[in-house]
């Protein structure tokens, strides 16, 4: 009878399957995602979007009409996010030590491969992360209480990969001192 056994070689946005010959005489995919085809051992297919698919193939051949059939998933990985336009801005007037940060980010099938934000900021020679900074847009505390300049970036994340903003300053200022 017929025997099947295939490898996929995933890429982002497509994959590339390759079915054992053996005594096979007609091949027939089903991708996951509503495309079929009968092209024969080998074929290449582009999904259109991320996602995890569920590949399917049957082969036949002259001695077995009902074939063996023959299913994997594949994992197509959305691309790194793109993250742009970082802002910090003081949220309740030119005094405050509480500032918003916020970026504009693009990312692909956050239903599958969820989206995570992590705020940094750069100090003693390296980015650190921002404690409970999470979100975008994230509200913050500036507790140095001096003149300081601040150095801030965006961490973005997804299966594909991590991207950074540019680098956003913000310039805090000393409390009033009073005598």
């Amino acid at each position: 009878g017929a025997t099947a056994a295939y490898t996929l070689y995933g890429q982002q946005g497509s994959t590339t399957i390759d079915a054992a010959q053996g005594t096979a005489q007609s091949w027939a995919w089903t991708f996951g995602d509503g495309e079929t085809s009968t092209a024969a051992q080998d074929t290449t297919h582009t999904y259109a979007a991320p996602g995890i698919y569920t590949t399917q193939l049957q082969l036949t051949n002259y001695m077995d009409s009902t074939g063996v059939t023959v299913s994997d998933e594949v994992t197509i990985l959305p691309g790194v996010p793109t993250v742009t336009d970082p802002t910090a801005s003081p949220t309740i007037g030119p005094l405050s030590q509480e500032i918003t940060l916020q970026a504009s980010v693009s990312a692909e099938a956050q239903n599958y491969f969820p989206l995570t934000y992590q705020w940094q900021e750069y100090a003693s020679g390296s980015w650190i992360d921002v404690s409970g900074a999470t979100t975008n847009p994230a509200t913050i505390q500036i507790a140095d209480g001096a003149a300081t300049l601040h150095r801030f970036r965006l961490a973005a994340t997804n299966a594909g990969g991590t991207a950074f903003s540019g680098e956003v300053t913000y310039q805090s200022v000393a409390p009033p001192v009073f005598s």
